[in-house]
């Protein structure tokens, strides 16, 4: 295959410190995001403002994270490294077979499942 042409794409975002440069923030949410924000920070015994930082701060990670993959994937392209339709399936059907052969772990849930502060929760099998 022919390397995918790189005109046409957009510049990575700027992300320098200069450019980043914000003491305070003023966020206005609708009332539905308010309210679950609420919601949230009250089920986990959190103040709104601490858990609408962290999650801000995680959308942001991911985003840097997600553009630096695309940036990745597009320069392996540019480099004319791409697979096939059906080395793609292949791929697939690979990572899915692999899923579907490993064992239910049970204590994997448990760490996942909400827990409210002061509740136990059991397992039965």
């Amino acid at each position: 295959m022919q390397p995918l042409p790189s005109a046409g794409r957009p510049r990575p975002v700027d992300l320098t410190p200069w450019n980043l440069t914000l003491k305070a923030m003023e966020v206005h949410l609708s009332p539905d995001v308010q309210a679950k924000l609420n919601r949230l920070a009250a089920e986990q015994g959190r103040d709104t403002e601490a858990l609408a930082q962290e999650a801000i701060a995680r959308f942001v990670d991911y985003d840097e994270w997600f553009i630096r993959e695309v940036e990745k994937g597009l320069a392996s392209a540019d480099r004319g490294e791409l697979l096939t339709h059906e080395e793609v399936g292949a791929r697939l059907e690979k990572l899915i077979a692999e899923k579907q052969s490993r064992p239910l772990d049970a204590t994997a849930l448990v760490g996942r499942s909400r827990r409210r502060p002061g509740t136990h929760h059991e397992l039965s099998v």
